[in-house]
């Protein structure tokens, strides 16, 4: 008889309830379509499985159990068959962020990065990505004609698996600084809102030096409630690593300058950053459009909508 084919979803690599809403949605929608045995796991270790779901996860070390299960599972999946919750990339346009309804997750397979990963969005159509904007209220704005400043938009400090381990203020730093050889516009370099604050004071104090001694630069984001659209509105061009806030950017008409190729936003960058008062301007309706096969609802993974999809745009292989 053959054997079929085992999906442990880890249910322990949270501990919040509205996360793991999510996570049961994934196993409930798997149970319908895929020809899985499909297991919503209590379990705290490793389980030999074929296919994995986990929330994505940590770059360095951490000893709290929920990350470090998302860690060793990440490990210990020989085949990398494991798929991973990742943040809406539009979740800025989220009225509220910690709950399930009207709210999207991204996920990915076989590898959290964007570059690497694999998500099933070839052969889109623009209808999901109408739907979805409706949904959140998005409107795509022409691209603005001028504006008086540029945007630096910092990762959530040093951790965190998007950040490399590079320390987000030393990046503004840096960025700022050869941005300066290129543009006389105001630098307005934003803080993550989510990053740990103990962190976020060290970085903003070391932001707030670099600043009073540099021309024209000024430091936002320290408070959670600065809404990312203040700093948009006005802005000539905004400047990420690999944050997913240059994603409302795009939006808002303002070309995006992407400083690593791991950025979801890679294939959208505006340039290098001796580009800065040259970007170049992309047609933004096939990102959106492929950017809409990439995030669902919770109610499109409890019903099967998410697994259908991915089987008739490539996942079928696997199984």
């Amino acid at each position: 008889m053959e054997r079929h084919k085992t999906l442990t979803v880890y249910k322990k690599t949270t501990v919040q309830p509205y996360k793991e809403e999510w996570l049961q949605a994934f196993a409930i929608g798997a149970k319908i379509v895929l020809p899985f045995v499909v297991d919503y796991s209590d379990t705290t270790q490793y389980k030999r499985t074929d296919f994995a779901m986990i929330f994505n996860y940590q770059l360095q070390t951490i000893n709290v159990p929920h990350l470090k299960l998302r860690q060793t599972v990440q490990e210990k999946q020989e085949n990398k068959n494991i798929f991973f919750f990742d943040s809406d990339v539009l979740i800025s346009y989220s009225k509220v962020k910690t709950e399930t309804l009207n709210n999207y997750v991204r996920i990915p397979f076989r590898d959290v990065y964007p570059d690497k990963a694999l998500y099933f969005n070839d052969n889109f159509k623009s209808d999901r990505w109408n739907k979805f904007a409706i949904q959140k209220h998005i409107k795509l704005k022409e691209y603005r004609k001028d504006g008086d400043h540029i945007l630096i938009c910092c990762n959530r400090g040093s951790g965190g698996y998007s950040a490399f381990g590079i320390n987000a203020a030393n990046w503004a730093i840096e960025t700022a600084t050869e941005l300066r050889k290129h543009t006389e516009r105001t630098i307005v370099i934003r803080l993550h809102p989510g990053a740990r604050a103990d962190l976020k004071k060290k970085d903003y104090k070391r932001l707030m030096s670099f600043a009073s001694k540099a021309h024209s630069i000024r430091i936002t984001g320290l408070s959670k409630t600065e809404p990312l659209i203040n700093d948009i509105r006005g802005a000539w061009a905004t400047v990420i690593f690999t944050s997913t806030a240059g994603a409302m950017s795009l939006i808002e008409g303002v070309p995006v300058f992407v400083c690593h190729p791991s950025s979801y936003l890679n294939s959208v960058n505006a340039g290098k950053l001796s580009d800065i008062e040259n970007p170049k301007l992309y047609n933004r309706e096939e990102f959106l459009h492929k950017l809409a096969y990439t995030q669902w609802n919770i109610e499109e993974l409890k019903d099967g909508t998410f697994f259908r999809s991915i089987m008739d745009r490539g996942f079928s292989k696997y199984v």
